[in-house]
């Protein structure tokens, strides 16, 4: 079972577990029960490409392949997989929640729990280009930024001052 997981683009770390969704060709939709907190979730996913059109957690889009904390109400997570239409969290080494991405104003928030002095490292992938990043209201530049088949590759990386820190990040107009 774990190694159908991993076939199909389950991936864990010590803090949470994220999706890496990935279907063989000669495959249609891939349907999975996954234990969340002690909770089963259904994951759908379903396409073509290596992009992500979109991840809908019970029908509402979430931009995250990294399951939150707040799953806890949530019984389905969907994948679409297409050309990546805007910015999705791919990984993070802490305990993510509350994952807005504003479509109006190109701004993605969102919180992560680890613990004061954490080596914090978030990766995320993007249609458009990074204009501003803002951790815990400070204007940070412990970025590093990669364009890579028309996807820019933003990684985040910093010591956290505070146990729960909010990220803003600003993309440029599309």
């Amino acid at each position: 079972l774990y190694t159908l997981y991993n076939l199909f683009g389950l991936r864990e770390n010590d803090w949470n577990i994220s999706l890496n969704p990935y279907i063989p060709q000669s495959l249609g939709t891939i349907k999975l029960s996954l234990l969340v907190k002690g909770k089963s979730v259904k994951v759908q996913i379903r396409g073509k490409g290596n992009g992500i059109a979109f991840i809908k957690y019970d029908g509402a889009i979430m931009p995250t392949l990294v399951i939150p904390e707040d799953i806890d109400d949530k019984n389905n997570i969907e994948i679409q997989l297409g050309k990546t239409s805007t910015p999705i969290i791919y990984s993070a080494n802490g305990i993510l929640t509350e994952t807005i991405f504003n479509t109006d104003k190109n701004i993605l928030e969102f919180s992560l729990k680890s613990f004061v002095g954490h080596q914090t490292e978030i990766k995320i992938i993007s249609p458009i280009k990074v204009k501003k990043i803002f951790i815990n209201k400070e204007l940070t530049t412990e970025q590093q930024e990669a364009k890579k088949d028309d996807l820019y590759e933003l990684t985040i990386k910093h010591l956290t001052k505070l146990k729960n820190n909010k990220y803003l990040i600003e993309f440029e107009s599309r």
